[in-house]
């Protein structure tokens, strides 16, 4: 095992030897990846903007605390938020159909209330629009609170009529108070519904950050993994692998140590690449560390084995770096790591089924956007081990130290 790691760490420090291995290791993974996720970012419409929620113009003509009470309970709406315009500007917005509805609060709408009179609200809509319905019973919820602060302070008065003795002076004071804790009581209530997405749901589509991360990962650790083909190819033309053999170490040390020491580069680049995303980028990695790990080393003994599969077919350096080059930036773009496959039509998705980066984007995603953990990976872990044995396989089986 000594010798196995001997000749990996060997390997490493000859490819680092050169200062400009740095840039493609590193400098220009996370330049891409900055640049490509500011691109991407709202691209295909999943990325949030900073209020996801549906606007609902408000024309609020009201000066009373009623009127703002509404505005605050529509405010705490998961669904829609409330948006100021004035009855000119909502009217024009409606007529240029950027809007499908709005609110007026009318005037006077607190002493109204105040006064114990009936009062309506009037909501403006297109009749066929969906968005416009959605909205309307949203507001209807924020108005039944409304009606329950009222209704409340409503009963609060009787009991104070029933009690001539009750002090004037404290008379809306103790009004309030009850209006005080039936807001804070419908602002908490003891239940609550909560809106959760499964995690067998496969159609959320990556953008920005969350594509680019792991998409660049993809493409910049091929490109590393498969330079092995080169420096296969460069040690057995320059004749240091014949010399190797002629030591005491077996073929299948010797051939084990540049595995793991090409493996080896991979995991390290992709570790690095994974916390510049995540502390520099924001990018949730998934809460399974287990699950990110598993795909990692699945992809980069996968992306180790092809490169050695490559170094079979290439007879000279030029070849090597050809096929390098060709295979990474094909099968990162093909396979989802440019841009995401769910945007693509469904023949193309099948179609690419047969090329690894497939599957280590879609490992990569189901960690990332879907939180999958080590049962969920396990599909995708088990296509790419499989990918790696027939790469292992026929560059073996082809491979030739002389």
């Amino acid at each position: 095992m000594k010798q196995i790691i001997h000749i990996a760490l060997k390997d490493i420090k000859i490819e680092f030897s050169e200062k400009s291995t740095l840039i493609f290791f590193l400098l220009l993974p996370i330049v891409f990846t900055t640049i490509i996720g500011l691109g991407l970012k709202n691209s295909y419409g999943n990325d949030e903007p900073e209020d996801p929620r549906l606007v609902i113009v408000v024309v609020n003509q009201d000066d009373g605390r009623y009127g703002e009470q509404l505005l605050e309970f529509m405010e705490q709406s998961d669904t829609s938020r409330p948006v100021l315009r004035s009855k000119d500007e909502a009217k024009t917005l409606m007529q240029n159909e950027s809007i499908s509805s709005f609110l007026e609060i009318p005037t006077n709408f607190s002493q109204k209330i105040l006064e114990g009179k009936k009062v309506q609200i009037e909501f403006t809509k297109y009749a066929e629009s969906t968005t416009a319905v959605g909205l309307e019973q949203d507001l209807l919820s924020s108005i039944g609170k409304l009606n329950t602060v009222i209704s409340i302070r409503a009963q609060g008065l009787e009991t104070i009529n029933k009690q001539p003795d009750f002090p004037k002076i404290n008379q809306e004071g103790f009004l309030l108070e009850m209006e005080k804790i039936t807001i804070d009581r419908l602002k908490n209530p003891p239940t609550k519904a909560i809106s959760t997405q499964s995690e067998l749901v496969q159609n959320q589509i990556p953008t920005g950050f969350e594509q680019s991360s792991p998409g660049q990962l993809v493409t910049w650790v091929l490109t590393t993994l498969l330079g092995g083909s080169e420096a296969f190819v460069y040690e057995r033309n320059k004749g240091t692998l014949r010399r190797l053999l002629i030591t005491p170490n077996r073929k299948a040390i010797i051939f084990s140590g540049k595995i793991l020491g090409r493996l080896l580069m991979g995991i390290v680049q992709m570790i690095l690449l994974i916390g510049f995303g995540a502390m520099v980028l924001n990018v949730y990695w998934g809460k399974d560390y287990l699950a990110l790990a598993i795909m990692l080393f699945c992809f980069g003994l996968a992306g180790t084995a092809l490169g050695i599969m490559l170094a079979s077919f290439a007879r000279t350096v030029r070849q090597a770096s050809g096929l390098t080059i060709l295979f990474s930036m094909v099968l990162a773009a093909l396979g989802g790591a440019w841009w995401p496959l769910e945007i693509t039509p469904k023949a193309y998705q099948t179609a690419v089924q047969i090329l690894p980066s497939t599957w280590a984007m879609r490992g990569f995603n189901d960690v990332i956007i879907r939180g999958q953990n080590v049962q969920g990976i396990i599909l995708e872990a088990s296509v790419l081990l499989g990918f790696a044995l027939l790469f292992f396989v026929v560059g073996i089986w082809r491979l030739k130290f002389e």
